[in-house]
């Protein structure tokens, strides 16, 4: 079935997200992205140069909406650091619960496209971590986390604590839940380990 012309882009991306988490990046074919999402295969390449821009399309829709969902609680002034830090863990398991495919394009895709492109990754990732990191330095001068901790290290322990939990996830769904995981990373978050 064909999709009509304004649906081409979401579809080819919709469609290049299925077939990435099936297959991988490296074992993703244009030609499977195309039949998925009903268009010619050339069609494709109206859109995107190659498989690679495909992807990097894939992230900077994922940080681009993440991104602006945190600006906003950022400038909520009626939320507490702490509730604002809950929100960024939220909106990060929100989007992967409802879109398993899309989480496991993220836990096996994401870490080499940084390494490999750290200058064509989407700039909206780093502006989603800016942001958290905003939110931290406003809990700590409002004396709502301690001032003790070190933004900087903080921000890479909760991405790499999400990145490596939904990571485990993609590889043992069974033994994982996203919920679960996402509840555990607001604990760790808030309280640490600490009775």
């Amino acid at each position: 079935m064909r999709v009509r012309e304004g649906n081409k882009e979401k579809a080819i991306i919709e469609a290049a997200i299925k077939v990435i988490a099936e297959n991988g990046y490296y074992g993703a074919k244009i030609h499977k992205i195309a039949e998925l999402a009903g268009v010619a295969t050339g069609s494709i390449y109206s859109y995107y140069e190659n498989k690679l821009q495909i992807i990097f399309a894939i992230f900077d829709n994922v940080w681009k909406e993440l991104a602006g969902k945190l600006e906003l609680v950022e400038q909520d002034e009626s939320m507490s650091s702490s509730q604002k830090l809950e929100s960024l863990i939220d909106f990060v398991f929100d989007l992967f619960t409802e879109n398993q495919d899309l989480a496991l394009v993220f836990a096996h895709e994401q870490n080499v496209l940084i390494r490999d492109y750290p200058d064509k990754f989407t700039p909206y990732f780093e502006k989603f971590i800016q942001i958290g990191q905003n939110i931290i330095s406003q809990g700590i001068a409002a004396g709502v986390f301690n001032p003790s901790v070190n933004v900087f290290i903080l921000r890479k322990y909760l991405m790499g604590g999400i990145s490596g939990c939904i990571q485990a996830w993609a590889i043992d769904p069974a033994s994982y839940s996203l919920a679960e995981i996402r509840d555990q990373l607001k604990l760790l978050a808030h309280k640490g380990v600490n009775l």
